[in-house]
């Protein structure tokens, strides 16, 4: 899993026999860990919906074998493809059950027969799942906990995965510094340890934190060999999130109209597969790149709020928040003040008091603005 990446056609050939094995003869024990490595292989292939089916599974073998199984892998299962597929309260619920039950001493071990310790990785999945809720300051507690967690336990490929959630969280604050420390002790960590995707995943941080840095053109290098290294790996998880990266990229280096097609190549990654995470910020990117290419306003408004609709469905409040800014400044240009002003308010006001954000203060200093 470690060298030739969990999406292997290997793997998937050496899994399915298992599966097959154990319906023959498998005891539940072996058909838990078939089901939890098939599950493995399936998520990072993008198969969400394939993933939820065998997570589901999962929980029915704990239900109904005669022994104890480690049931917080399966909770780990059904929440990592909960969240991926933008379910956030189900995926939240999961979660906070695996860490109710999760012992690190009792289950920390299963990251050596699984790949994946699922109290720390639980902690990093919830952290980024608080961010977009709106919950930022939890978020950073708690990606804190899941390194801590993972280098307590010292498995190379767990503190790899809580460190790839916590350059996650760095972007969605657009906090260079946090990015670069991160990123680069993700690479450390992946090359010393022969993890060929978490060194992949290591080269596309890098390529966000070049925009962030202001250099753009380095970024679309970067973040295109980042997207083959990861493709070459086997895995097809997360691809919408490589493709705004670029669109940004191309928007920052003054050409919208090639970001435009890298946002239509991540909705028909999303059409394909299911993957919802990032599904708002596709919209208001959209936006962002057609009124900055002049196309009508009417269709920048449109994608505006397709990405605010969907913010809302999923409860999902800081993407919401971002794409209010959005369409407020655009309400702004237009005259549309007392709109703008009633939009940001509502959304601002749903925010619990104290929460440190950069776009709250974005959204404050426009509403000062509007008066």
């Amino acid at each position: 899993m470690d060298s030739a990446g969990p999406g292997s056609p290997t793997l998937a050939r050496a899994y399915t026999r298992a599966r097959e094995l154990c319906d023959q003869v498998g005891e539940p024990p072996q058909l838990f860990q078939t089901l939890f490595l098939l599950i493995h292989h399936h998520a990072s292939q993008g198969e969400l919906r394939k993933t939820l089916e065998l997570a589901e599974q999962l929980l029915q073998v704990v239900e109904s074998a005669g022994e104890p199984l480690p049931v917080v892998l399966a909770y780990w299962a059904r929440a990592f493809a909960l969240f991926y597929l933008g379910d956030y309260e189900k995926s939240r619920a999961d979660l906070e059950q695996l860490m109710t039950l999760n012992d690190p001493r009792a289950h920390g071990p299963l990251a050596y027969v699984c790949g994946v310790d699922p109290g720390s990785s639980g902690l990093s999945i919830l952290s980024n799942l608080l961010w977009i809720q709106g919950y930022p300051d939890q978020a950073a507690a708690t990606i804190r906990r899941a390194l801590d967690s993972a280098r307590a336990l010292d498995h190379a490929t767990s503190i790899a995965h809580a460190l790839t959630f916590a350059a996650t969280v760095a972007i969605f604050e657009r906090d260079a510094p946090r990015l670069e420390e991160t990123s680069n002790e993700l690479l450390q960590v992946a090359t010393e340890k022969g993890v060929e995707l978490f060194r992949a995943w290591a080269g596309y941080f890098h390529g966000r934190l070049l925009i962030l840095q202001g250099r753009p053109e380095e970024s679309i290098e970067k973040t295109r060999a980042a997207v083959e290294a990861i493709r070459g790996a086997g895995s097809q998880l997360a691809l919408p999130a490589l493709m705004i990266s670029l669109a940004e990229a191309n928007a920052a280096a003054g050409r919208p109209q090639e970001g435009l097609v890298q946002l239509g190549d991540a909705l028909t990654v999303l059409q394909r597969t299911d993957e919802r995470l990032h599904e708002p910020e596709i919209h208001r990117l959209k936006g962002a790149l057609l009124l900055e290419g002049g196309a009508a306003e009417e269709e920048v408004e449109s994608c505006f709020r397709q990405a605010i609709d969907v913010s809302r469905h999923q409860g999902a409040r800081s993407w919401e928040l971002r794409s209010a800014v959005g369409l407020a400044r655009l309400w702004e240009g237009q005259g549309r003040r007392d709109e703008a002003r009633r939009l940001l308010f509502d959304v601002h006001g749903r925010f619990p008091k104290g929460t440190r954000l950069q776009d709250l203060r974005q959204a404050a200093d426009l509403l000062e603005e509007l008066g």
